[in-house]
């Protein structure tokens, strides 16, 4: 770790997904245009080739508890309505599903899809561009 470039994001600044996305793109790729951007694209970001330092890096996300907390399952329940109304028609079943199951506090919150994305990224041998999440 300690070659590696290290970030911070302070969870007090992050109330909904779209302030946790400006966040993390603010310290990790500041040359990338503000833009709408979404869990593909993060995921895309992630894997290298747009900012990411080519070493890889490791990310505190600091106050996550209060993310946490805001990216809870009505952060979950909004951002699923927001995708139904964009979705293609195959598609709204299945978010209709989450959409019920979100409204019951149950299943993963955008909080959780997020630290999976992360995990995807997470080091591994000799990974450059990995990203390591660490919560504080």
């Amino acid at each position: 770790m300690e070659n590696k470039r290290k970030f911070h994001i302070d969870g007090e600044k992050i109330r909904d997904l779209d302030g946790f996305f400006r966040e993390v793109a603010r310290h990790l790729f500041p040359d990338i245009p503000d833009r709408d951007y979404n869990f593909d694209g993060l995921d895309d970001m992630l894997g290298g080739g747009f900012g990411t330092p080519e070493n890889g890096c490791v990310l505190f996300w600091d106050n996550h508890h209060l993310s946490r907390a805001c990216l809870g399952y009505e952060e979950t329940v909004r951002v699923l309505e927001r995708r139904l109304n964009r979705s293609h028609l195959s598609a709204r079943n299945e978010i209709m599903k989450q959409i019920r199951t979100a409204k019951r506090h149950d299943g993963p919150t955008i909080f959780d899809e997020i630290i999976e994305i992360f995990e995807r990224h997470k080091p591994v041998d000799d990974n450059s561009y990995s990203v390591e999440l660490r919560l504080r």
